[in-house]
């Protein structure tokens, strides 16, 4: 079968694999990234991840609701676009995708560095870029393939993850190793050389937990999916809470036992943030002897966890390019999917940036990119909470979340913006304002050129407030003035038109004098044409000025002009929809 192209996804997706993808975006890089977390807040690691989960909540609630009041894929580029503005809504987008895209290359490298630590492979330079790209296009190709075998596949490996990381959390806190004297500085952090004096260690840990936002974005990934739920749209806040709250608890559990199974200092070498501690920790404890269980947790902590992790975040840049494009943020042709009803271009622009990302080999600087982007982009959507409902308090709201609990998710995710602006480093920051350079100059090519041509659009409760992308007019005219309106729709634009021969009459009845009151005109059917076209919005004005213009006489029997919305169109011979397929 040839591709097929449309804009359609397939509703195939259960709660349990909503769920799965949404958790297992969340459910971090735990045995990859550990030098990080500990080293960032010490002992107390665990104490940051507890706090982190009941600050992420309230920011799950605004998009509990968000995702239930305008179930569309896109999640904060729909909610922000709606309750701001296109441009409010397109940068939120930008912001999350610097997230998501950087996941993949991120895993990957992670991978790449578990086999070189176990088996010693030097998988560097060259042959790093290679394997890397050949595990970054299996990912290619199963998002490609059918949704509900991503989601098995998801499902699997996280399951086998949370019960590795819980085993290994038993081992440690029974090897005998384990003691409270250990969590002794329970607030010691690597940052805090950057400040000095006593005051350094409190800010260094508040900088360091701001950052442990990281390991919990990938909520959002569930609005991106409602369209292809096959459950009730208010059961999304199971998954999107559900997904927060697990892995809260298994990162608090997890990092409690490990920070009791050895002294700060020696686990994380005084802090520099060096990867796989955890198998470190249980060579400590355990010795060779269970050399066998450090393979078993190297795939179940490392592959597993960076498998779900980035099978759930491509699968979400996978439908947020493929809502841009869909309502035209990007070219339209990022919405076409393939037999399988997966986003075709979208899947293939995220393999190759992926793969150019590679080259970039610091793990803290992918660590810290991410977590100010997402900052911002949840103090963008707190702030379109309180704005939508203001606007719109009259739309139905399935999931309804407390105003309150909005004000809170704004004010804690811009402190967490704040720190994580103080901990972030040179290399983060420059690799920041190349992301946003890259998203300026698309943004001022659609500002300058294509905005001005084509409309963005978007589904709202309220459909009388709806952005149409498309008009159909029908312009009812005398058959003489059929030249000159063939010749007002081409010079407007307009690409195509049904002409049919009608007889009526109108509120004359037929005639063409004006009769006293005390006279009764019979009634005439009078031969007219009936022009249909449909055409982009943008130039329905200029159609009815110059018809306005040209066509009226001043007589009974010009005729009319009727307009309707038109929600979409698909071209039969290449698939293409929207204002492509006119």
């Amino acid at each position: 079968m040839g591709e097929k192209k449309t804009n359609a996804l397939s509703k195939s997706m259960k709660l349990i694999y909503v769920y799965a993808m949404a958790t297992g975006a969340i459910f971090t890089f735990m045995c990859y990234w550990d030098g990080i977390f500990m080293s960032y807040t010490g002992p107390g690691t665990f104490l940051a991840f507890a706090l982190m989960t009941l600050a992420v909540l309230p920011t799950a609630f605004v998009y509990a609701e968000f995702s239930t009041m305008l179930p569309s894929t896109g999640s904060c580029l729909v909610f922000n676009t709606v309750g701001i503005n296109k441009h409010a809504g397109f940068w939120s987008a930008w912001l999350i995708m610097c997230a998501w895209i950087a996941v993949p290359a991120a895993g990957v490298l992670g991978i790449i560095e578990w086999l070189n630590h176990q088996f010693g492979l030097g998988l560097t330079g060259g042959k790093a870029v290679i394997v890397g790209s050949l595990v970054l296009c299996f990912w290619c190709v199963l998002s490609l393939y059918k949704n509900v075998v991503a989601g098995k596949v998801q499902s699997f490996m996280l399951m086998a993850g949370i019960a590795g990381i819980l085993i290994c959390s038993l081992l440690f806190l029974f090897s005998g190793h384990w003691s409270i004297a250990n969590f002794a500085d329970f607030f010691t952090s690597s940052n805090e050389k950057q400040w000095g004096g006593n005051f350094a260690t409190g800010i260094a840990w508040v900088v360091g937990c701001s950052f442990m936002i990281t390991p919990y974005f990938g909520f959002e990934t569930v609005p991106a999916m409602v369209e292809e739920g096959d459950f009730p749209i208010k059961d999304q806040k199971k998954a999107i809470l559900g997904s927060v709250i697990t892995c809260g608890a298994i990162y608090t559990i997890f990092y409690f036992c490990l920070a009791g199974a050895m002294p700060w200092a020696e686990l994380t070498n005084g802090g520099d943030c060096h990867p796989f501690i955890t198998f470190e920790a249980l060579q400590y404890c355990f010795g060779d002897k269970i050399a066998w269980f450090v393979l078993i947790m190297g795939i179940v902590g490392v592959v597993f966890p960076i498998g779900t992790s980035v099978l759930g975040f491509w699968y979400s840049g996978v439908r947020m390019i493929y809502a841009m494009g869909r309502q035209n943020f990007l070219p339209k042709q990022f919405s076409y999917t393939n037999k399988y009803n997966q986003p075709t271009l979208p899947n293939i622009l995220i393999l190759v940036v992926s793969i150019g990302f590679i080259a970039m080999q610091s793990i803290t600087a992918f660590f810290d990119l991410m977590a100010f982007a997402c900052a911002l982009c949840y103090v963008i959507t707190s702030i379109s909470s309180l704005v939508l409902l203001k606007k719109h308090p009259e739309w139905e709201r399935p999931y309804k979340c407390a105003t309150g609990l909005k004000i809170v998710s704004l004010i804690i995710m811009a402190i967490i913006a704040f720190f994580c602006t103080i901990g972030i480093g040179k290399a983060t920051w420059l690799g920041f304002a190349g992301y946003m350079g890259v998203g300026l100059i698309l943004w001022l090519y659609m500002i300058l050129i294509k905005w001005k041509h084509e409309k963005v659009w978007m589904k709202t409760p309220d459909e009388e407030k709806r952005l149409w992308i498309m008009k159909e007019l029908e312009i009812v005219i005398k058959p003489e003035k059929l030249e000159n309106l063939k010749r007002i729709l081409d010079s407007e634009g307009a690409r195509g038109v049904m002409i049919t021969t009608i007889f009526g009459y109108g509120h004359q009845k037929g005639a063409g004098q004006v009769y006293t009151r005390d006279e009764t005109p019979g009634i005439n059917l009078l031969p007219k044409l009936s022009v249909r076209t449909v055409v982009k919005d943008e130039i329905v004005e200029g159609i009815i000025n110059k018809v306005l213009e040209e066509l009226n006489t001043n007589s009974f029997g010009d005729g009319k002009i009727f307009i309707k919305d038109i929600e979409e169109a698909v071209k039969i011979r290449t698939g293409e929809t929207g204002n492509d397929a006119l």
